[in-house]
């Protein structure tokens, strides 16, 4: 019963090291291609604003666009100004040059994060997209952000429906080797007291096995 314990509490650990960080890691990846389409989506939305220098107008659409998707949206200048944000007002926000995602957009295209957010207090993944002219100038960043807090509550649920599982798993297993133990004993016990009547010269005692193992 030790080793069968033993190679559930092996699987568990392993499935516990594994599993669980390759779902989160899934769903993070599925996030980013879903925010990468609404980033492209909010290009062709926003880019005339942002060229002809509308900000004002700018800011109410990205809000309308955040009502749609659900996402928060931010769009930064090549020098770090926000000129649109979704859910604050963006003069009251700072320089965002120096985010990450931000440089990574402006050297690769496309930027990602995670992080806390320090202007809503929320763990967030970041996607941002990088804006260009038709001279192929930098002209804006388009950034999506959605809280992860979902993802996380969903993987600790997992964890804990696989840990009730475990447990009756070993319940089952508990019950079973109490079974086995009674039925492998009793033929040795029936051994036992044939062997120890014959040794009080019992000689009418009978042993009769009911059990057809090499016992």
């Amino acid at each position: 019963f030790l080793s069968f314990l033993a190679v559930i509490l092996l699987f568990t650990a392993l499935i516990y090291s594994f599993s669980f960080d390759t779902i989160k890691e899934y769903q993070i990846e599925t996030l980013k291609e879903k925010l990468k389409l609404e980033a492209i989506s909010i290009e062709n939305e926003t880019i005339g604003y942002i060229e002809k220098k509308q900000y004002h107008r700018l800011d109410s659409v990205v809000k309308n666009l955040s009502k749609i998707m659900q996402n928060r949206i931010t769009v930064i200048l090549p020098i770090g100004t926000v000129i649109a944000e979704s859910d604050r007002d963006p003069k009251k926000l700072e320089n965002h040059a120096d985010r990450d995602e931000i440089m990574q957009a402006w050297m690769q295209g496309f930027g990602y994060a995670q992080r806390l957010s320090s202007s809503v207090d929320q763990k967030m993944l970041y996607v941002a997209k990088a804006l260009y002219t038709k001279e192929e100038r930098p002209l804006a960043i388009v950034r999506l952000a959605i809280n992860v807090r979902n993802i996380d509550q969903f993987i600790e649920s997992l964890k804990n429906s696989f840990f009730i599982s475990v447990f009756y798993m070993i319940l089952i297993a508990l019950f079973l080797a109490f079974v086995l133990s009674k039925i492998m004993a009793k033929p040795i016990k029936e051994i036992a007291a044939f062997t120890y009547n014959l040794t009080q010269k019992k000689l009418d005692s009978r042993l009769t096995l009911s059990s057809k193992t090499e016992i």
